[in-house]
């Protein structure tokens, strides 16, 4: 007979501990849910709140892993092939998305600015190398006009080596004499 009433009294005391945590954990259940299935709630509950920890942490990562490569400086000397823009000092382009955030830049089509290489962030330079324009040439033969269409890359890029650190302290140099950075 003792052995039943500590039985029945373990049981009764783990249902209510599981009743409290259920409680605070805002877990919602029937007075006459059995401990089986309060456990397992209970359990569960536990289970998702961990992995949501988990997964934030990891979005966290991702977002940095992300930004330490899509925004990492390239050298590059660009030349502009859309005879449209021809004219232009240079364009704005801009990316963004969840894991980078937005990022923009200028990006000047003067060949000045290219002497030396021009940096741009390394998803910029992937949109540029991306983009495209339609070519359109017209030729006349035997008094008929022929039109030839075809999307061409808009940029001619080449893509520099990284300064070495001589480099940039001349290039810090030059900065801090003429104060200006460019």
């Amino acid at each position: 007979m003792d052995e039943k009433k500590t039985v029945s009294s373990d049981y009764a005391e783990e249902l209510a501990l599981l009743k409290q945590r259920a409680d605070v954990l805002g877990i919602k259940y029937s007075n006459n849910i059995g401990l089986d299935t309060l456990r397992t709630k209970v359990n569960e509950k536990l289970e998702e709140a961990t992995l949501g920890k988990e997964s934030v942490l990891d979005k966290a990562a991702l977002r940095k892993k992300v930004q330490e490569e899509q925004l990492k400086l390239v050298r590059i000397r660009l030349t502009c092939m859309n005879p449209a823009k021809k004219a232009w000092r240079g364009e704005i382009f801009t990316i963004a998305n969840a894991y980078l955030g937005t990022v923009k830049k200028f990006v000047p089509y003067d060949a000045r600015f290219y002497q030396n290489g021009y940096h741009v962030p390394f998803c910029i330079y992937r949109l540029l190398k991306d983009k495209t324009f339609l070519n359109i040439e017209t030729r006349e033969e035997k008094g008929k006009t022929f039109v030839h269409t075809s999307y061409v890359p808009e940029f001619s890029i080449e893509v520099l080596p990284d300064l070495t650190p001589e480099e940039l302290e001349e290039l810090a140099r030059a900065q801090q004499a003429g104060n200006r950075i460019d």
